[in-house]
């Protein structure tokens, strides 16, 4: 027993431990995005390994490691390379970043930077209604590889996965509704909740549709007995001599 409540618990964490061994193993992105009335600001975390797999970052002096200096000279490229992958569409309109930056966050003993941060920002004009995000940075160089995000509204926060760049939509969609942010799933299929309730209510309505037509046929019906009773005429019975009775009257004749 106790053999069992330990694999048990070994499974538990292995599946727990999964997805973070999955980030940290080399292929995603993450982007923190941040909504306001005014303007949405958008903050991607990426691996440095995976801008050289891009051929964003360079390793100039051949020493096999990247140095402060190759980082600075690579930051118009990373900022390139970056804004391409990203987009942003506001109800319908697709938006340009009016300031972007990169930064750096480095390790304890760590000579070159382990995260770069790219940081896009963008001015709402309209009052926001439909929202469309769109990274597919590094989707080409890793079958793997995923783009994770987390948005925020107030207090109020959604995480989320951009879907793939060739499928429909190209990004996260987000419907904001009385100040209520809402992620619209993409690919919706049969066993999509949305499509439950709509299958619920329709099946529900037909219930009813069904109960209705046989209380009425039932009304029906006996409107129709009662009629039929009331036009059938009375007959009287007739009345019958019990054999027994038949058998004694012969005998007393013959």
């Amino acid at each position: 027993m106790t053999k069992k409540i330990w694999s048990a618990l070994l499974a538990i964490s292995l599946f727990g431990a999964a997805p973070t061994y999955a980030k940290e193993s080399g292929s995603f992105t993450h982007t923190s995005a941040r909504l306001t009335a005014e303007r949405l600001t958008l903050e991607i975390e990426a691996l440095p390994h995976m801008l050289q797999k891009a051929q964003v970052l360079r390793d100039l002096d051949g020493s096999g490691q990247m140095s402060q200096a190759e980082f600075d000279h690579a930051k118009a490229e990373i900022l390139s390379y970056a804004q391409k992958h990203l987009g942003v569409t506001l109800n319908a309109r697709a938006l340009r970043a009016d300031s972007a930056a990169v930064r750096y966050r480095f390790q304890e003993a760590s000579a070159a930077p382990t995260r770069i941060y790219v940081t896009c920002s963008y001015a709402l004009l309209l009052k926001p209604e439909h929202l469309l995000v769109r990274n597919d940075m590094f989707q080409e160089l890793a079958a793997a590889h995923k783009n994770y995000g987390t948005i925020t509204n107030g207090n109020q926060s959604i995480d989320f996965e951009f879907p793939l760049n060739t499928s429909a939509p190209e990004g996260a969609e987000f419907a904001l509704t009385s100040g209520t942010l809402e992620l619209i799933a993409s690919g919706a299929t049969w066993y999509s909740p949305a499509m439950l309730w709509l299958g619920a209510g329709i099946g529900g309505l037909a219930l009813l549709a069904v109960i209705a037509y046989f209380r009425k046929w039932a009304r029906r019906h006996a409107r129709r007995q009662k009629r039929k009773q009331r036009a059938a005429p009375a007959i009287a019975p007739v009345a019958r001599t019990p054999r027994r009775h038949a058998y004694e009257l012969e005998n007393v004749l013959s």
